[in-house]
């Protein structure tokens, strides 16, 4: 079975990768597709805000661009407020949103069943939870694309790091050269534990610009590390 986790909200899902997980179920795998209430919640506001104010502010030009992500922000707070079936999404934001989606898939793996063997196929933030979960005994092996090393408007971050200096299971990252998130230095930059191999390509953070024949050898670099 592979598990997908993708970003955080399903417009930032990369379309290559949603493709190439198909292309997996399709051959020789089951495909595990899990969104969390919150995910499914916050996807439905940030719909109803582009078909509303965001559809306004989206004429604005780039100087106040701010102004629409803080407007979305206040919608969203605002729609959950006037309705309590909303209210434990809005308490989410006061933890850790990696740590929730953590638990989430943990659940959701425990239904499916602990006797499974699960390899995990990840995007960005999605990679974070999935080394979350590689203590689970049904995880069997990782591959995550575009892992966030370091968030581009940031500072360095060990909560994003640490947990790869002492992963026990097979991880595969794909990391593009122009990744905004962390780029070729990676593999010489951080201390990895030795389970982690990395596949460099050239490409940025969504995987969009890889040429069929990169993709063809991606693709078969994949099967062999699943097998």
């Amino acid at each position: 079975m592979i598990l997908f986790i993708g970003r955080s909200s399903a417009d930032k899902y990369s379309a290559p990768l949603l493709k190439l997980s198909k292309e997996l179920n399709e051959k020789e795998y089951t495909l595990i597709w899990f969104e969390s209430i919150n995910t499914t919640i916050n996807n439905l506001l940030d719909d109803q805000y582009n078909r509303s104010i965001g559809k306004i502010l989206s004429f604005v030009p780039e100087l106040l661009a701010p102004l629409n992500v803080i407007g979305r922000k206040l919608f969203k707070a605002c729609f959950a407020i006037l309705r309590p079936t909303y209210w434990k999404y809005l308490l989410s934001y006061l933890s850790d949103p990696i740590d929730n989606q953590s638990k989430e898939y943990e659940k959701a793996i425990t239904l499916i069943g602990t006797n499974k063997k699960i390899y995990i196929l990840s995007h960005s933030a999605g990679g974070r939870v999935a080394v979350d979960l590689a203590k689970l005994p049904s995880i069997k092996k990782l591959i995550c694309f575009g892992y966030p090393f370091k968030h581009p408007n940031k500072p360095e971050e060990k909560r994003r790091t640490d947990p790869l200096m002492s992963i026990e299971k097979p991880f595969l990252i794909i990391q593009g050269k122009d990744d905004q998130y962390g780029g070729w230095e990676v593999p010489d930059r951080y201390k990895l534990a030795d389970k982690i191999e990395f596949a460099l390509v050239k490409d940025n953070h969504e995987y969009a610009q890889l040429e069929k024949k990169q993709w063809l050898l991606l693709n078969e670099r994949i099967r062999n590390f699943l097998a």
